[in-house]
């Protein structure tokens, strides 16, 4: 799974307001799956960049291409029944995904409305609890994964703590979260891990530290939860040698911004007793 940042569209009617927008031509959606991406989000602050008309385009693009998508629907009786289950070795795992920003006005990232096309908001936590707790009835898994936060920030921040506590009260288990392109720590509440931000895996021409999170599960829970430390450079992604300095400044960084985890030199993540 990955956040879809932009919109497939032929528009150029760009919302206003913005500094940056970012969209491409729909016949590129064929690179998700030369990737190996299963799903995508839809819930971030540029899937709206050319309004509801490049909105549209971007889910009629997604499904077109049979790439499942979450976090947004044609309206919100829509997207509040846009849970994406994948059943694998006998398990069903559930996918939400939702957006916290913009946390200031103007919303230029519109929410589905009972008319209207757009995404899943969280900057309050009822609709996803709400969500999560529909999902819990119907898998063995659910995964959260919200865009939030503030950009370029590492450290978790009081509103995206309390967003991940509600989400785990209402039977998420587990949340990764994106959107402040840099890396930020993992918390425990209640067993429950939080990956605040796995940084950016293919945005931009910056050199930007980044990681793949992978985790093995089963009916019982997460049995390991591992970071492939990864770093994005020039326009390209390449992943850290083990051992090399660019995998050590990740490792460290990852434990530096945790709050009662940490990150061994594999990568595996494990809770920290208090």
């Amino acid at each position: 799974i990955l956040s879809n940042e932009f919109s497939y569209t032929m528009s150029n009617s760009k919302i206003g307001g913005k500094t940056y927008t970012f969209k491409a031509a729909p016949e590129l959606v064929s690179r998700l799956e030369e990737m190996g991406v299963d799903i995508v989000s839809i819930a971030n602050n540029h899937a709206y960049d050319y309004g509801e008309q490049g909105f549209v385009d971007t889910m009629n693009t997604l499904r077109d291409a049979k790439i499942p998508y979450v976090g947004g629907g044609i309206n919100l009786e829509a997207a509040k029944k846009n849970i994406v289950y994948f059943i694998v070795n006998g398990m069903k795992v559930g996918y939400i995904a939702a957006t916290q920003v913009e946390r200031d006005l103007p919303i230029l990232t519109q929410p589905a409305t009972e008319n209207s096309a757009g995404v899943i908001r969280c900057f309050e936590p009822e609709l996803v609890c709400e969500m999560i707790a529909e999902a819990e009835k119907n898998c063995d898994f659910v995964v959260v994964y919200p865009h939030w936060g503030t950009e370029l920030v590492k450290e978790a921040q009081a509103d995206q703590q309390a967003l991940a506590y509600a989400f785990i009260d209402a039977g998420a288990d587990a949340i990764i979260g994106g959107h402040p392109h840099c890396l930020q720590g993992v918390e425990y509440y209640k067993d429950v891990p939080i990956f605040y931000s796995l940084s950016n895996f293919s945005f931009s021409s910056k050199t930007v530290d980044s990681c793949i999170l992978n985790l093995e599960i089963t009916i019982d829970g997460i049995q390991n939860a591992r970071y492939i430390p990864c770093r994005e450079s020039s326009g390209m992604t390449y992943q850290c040698d083990k051992g090399a300095g660019d995998y050590q400044q990740i490792i460290q960084t990852l434990n530096t911004y945790s709050i009662n985890a940490k990150v061994d030199e594999d990568g595996v993540v494990t809770k920290v007793q208090p």
